[in-house]
């Protein structure tokens, strides 16, 4: 029986680990959405800018807040590079 309870709270555990990540990692996007961040910002930037903000704090390891960082600073050139090429067309 203690087998069993330690294996389903081990379960539990590694759930809401991963539930606060996810959660962690949505308010690190809003964040970066309201940040206004440029294409060409970098994270250090960033991170001086909003290192004291809750949502920044939310994600604890230093490499999940620069990964995170770095998703969204690719979609923000993918963006940039695909409004470029719709001026070009328009011209």
């Amino acid at each position: 029986i203690f087998e069993q309870f330690v294996k389903t709270r081990i379960k539990e555990e590694y759930k809401e680990r991963k539930s606060k990540l996810l959660l962690a990692k949505e308010e690190f996007k809003k964040l970066l959405e309201e940040s206004k961040v440029s294409p060409r910002t970098t994270f250090k930037e960033f991170a001086e800018k909003h290192g004291r903000d809750q949502r920044f704090r939310l994600v604890q390891k230093r490499k999940d807040q620069e990964h995170f960082f770095n998703q969204f600073i690719l979609i923000l050139k993918k963006r940039d590079k695909e409004n470029r090429l719709r001026l070009r067309k328009m011209r």
